[in-house]
Parts: structure tokens; C-alpha cells; sequence
């Protein structure tokens, strides 16, 4: 069976509830348009069909990925960390590509072509995963000079909700935005513990090279401890509501608490 012909047995991410896309945490396949360009100059945009990935593996690829730096005087060196991490998590849940042609009048191109232009490219395998699984952003597109102060305004003193959003190909090959909404309980001291544990920064007296050693498990249970519900995410059609919070909350992408995990202590960070 085909590529093409397996993407119609695929419950796709994207689902709209009363006209409004929202991210389908029950999913088998997220399509994510990635932007190329072409050998002419041209921009244009590749769809990348990837199954969903599961929290140890994205810990693992985020840990094998960590950037170290050295310091020898006023000079600072980054030194990066096994980038390849990231092309081996977009080729192991790789289904196919869409919105590829094989020649000017537009036709698809055969999907074992698209298979080839995937495996021979390592680069695009990695932009595949951080600008797909990777590519959410706080804030809102248009709201992009008052992101920063709108974030840091919680709306009660107890409660903090953050704003995020991330572009998808819908059924159908339309590009989405679905726009994301974490509401989250305002911190304790002990959270701020646990995380700045969490952050902690790991020298080698040896090679005087430095490198955060980051417990993404801490990282993931602080969001668990915090989070009170969300929009922008359904669960098999329904929307999330704190009544099916045990259910859905395990599902929410990784990548996406991170993001809410860092901002909100980030927000302290700057307030204090």
C-alpha cells in the first residue's frame, strides 16, 4: 500500500470544532508544512507527514542535541551538541511527503521519489522535526509587540494563562494556524525549586566545558502539577476541559510543555 493511499486510513491532527481548528491529541499522523528553497530561488513548502512521538524519545533526542560552551578569558565557544538526534526522530516516524511535484504542471510526485528526496537529505530530516514537532511559538502572530507584556499579566492571582500557537496542513492540504491556550496555576516556591533544580548547569573541570543537565521529567511533572486545562486541543472530537484533564493531559506534545514550563518560570524569572 502506498503512502498516499495509507493518509486517508490516518486520523489527521487537525480537526475543526464549530469552524475552529483545533489539535487532535489522539492522532496517528500530524502534517506539518516545512519551507524550502528550491534550486530556482523559489520558496515553497513541503508537507511532512510524521506520526506523533513519545516523551522518552523526544527526552533522549533534546539530551543528545544540548549545545556545552567554554570559556577561555573574555572568549566564549558554543559548542554544538549531536544535531543528527533530531533527523533520526524525523526518520523514525517519517509516513511521507505531500505537496511535492514532479514536473511543471503540478502533477504529485510518485511516492517512492518523495521517499528518496526525504532519505537522501539529512538537513531537511532535521528541519522536519524542529520545524515541525518543534515549531510552536507563544504569543499570537498579531499580537507580536504586545506578546511579551500581554504573557507576563496573569488574569487572577492564581491563575496564569499563556498563549501559544503553531501552523499545521488540515485535511485537505490547507495550512492552519491553530492557536493554543495553556491556563496554568500560579507557582509556589517549591515549583520555582524543583525547576531551577531542573536547570541545573554541569561544568568538566577537565575540558572547562559547560552543559545544563536538564531532568526533563521534573520539567514534564511540573507541568502536570500546574496545568488546569487547555484550548486548542481535542481529544477523539471533543474539546479538553478540566472534567477530562486526567485524559488528556498525558497527550499533550512534549515539546509544547516545555515551551509553557520555561515561559512560566521564565515570567518569574523576570518579574522578580
Amino acid at each position: 500500500m502506498s503512502d498516499t493511499q495509507q493518509d486517508s486510513q490516518r486520523k489527521n491532527a487537525i480537526v475543526f470544532i464549530d469552524g475552529v481548528p483545533h489539535f487532535e491529541l489522539a492522532a496517528d499522523e500530524i502534517v506539518y508544512p516545512i519551507d524550502v528553497t528550491m534550486e530556482s530561488g523559489v520558496d515553497a513548502k513541503i508537507f511532512a507527514h510524521l506520526s506523533p512521538y513519545e516523551p522518552r524519545e523526544l527526552k533522549a533526542v533534546l539530551e543528545r542535541a544540548m549545545f556545552s560552551h567554554k570559556v577561555e578569558g573574555k572568549i566564549r565557544e558554543d559548542i554544538p551538541g549531536d544535531l543528527s538526534a533530531y533527523a533520526e526522530l524525523a526518520r523514525k516516524h517519517y509516513l511521507g511527503l505531500s505537496n511535492v511535484a514532479s514536473d511543471d504542471e503540478g502533477a504529485e510526485a510518485p511516492d517512492d521519489v518523495k521517499r528518496q528526496l526525504f532519505e537522501s537529505n539529512p538537513v531537511f530530516q532535521r528541519r522536519c522535526a524542529l520545524d515541525g514537532y518543534g515549531e510552536i511559538t507563544l504569543g499570537r502572530p498579531d499580537e507580536a509587540k504586545a506578546s511579551a507584556k500581554f504573557l507576563l499579566l496573569p488574569t487572577r492571582s492564581d491563575v496564569i494563562k499563556v498563549k501559544a500557537w503553531q501552523k499545521f496542513v488540515a485535511p485537505g492540504g490547507s495550512i492552519v494556524r491553530v492557536d493554543f491556550e495553556h491556563e496554568m496555576e500560579k507557582e509556589a516556591k517549591g515549583h520555582r525549586s524543583r525547576y531551577d533544580s531542573a536547570m541545573k548547569s554541569q561544568t568538566n573541570i577537565k575540558t572547562n566545558e559547560s552543559r545544563f543537565d536538564i531532568a526533563y521529567d521534573t520539567l514534564e511533572q511540573l507541568y502536570a502539577n500546574l496545568m488546569r486545562t487547555v484550548r486548542g486541543y481535542c481529544l477523539n472530537g471533543q474539546l479538553c476541559t478540566p472534567e477530562n484533564r486526567e485524559e488528556f493531559a498525558r497527550l499533550i506534545p512534549l515539546w509544547h510543555k516545555l515551551q509553557i514550563v520555561h515561559h512560566q518560570f521564565d515570567r518569574t524569572t523576570v518579574k522578580n
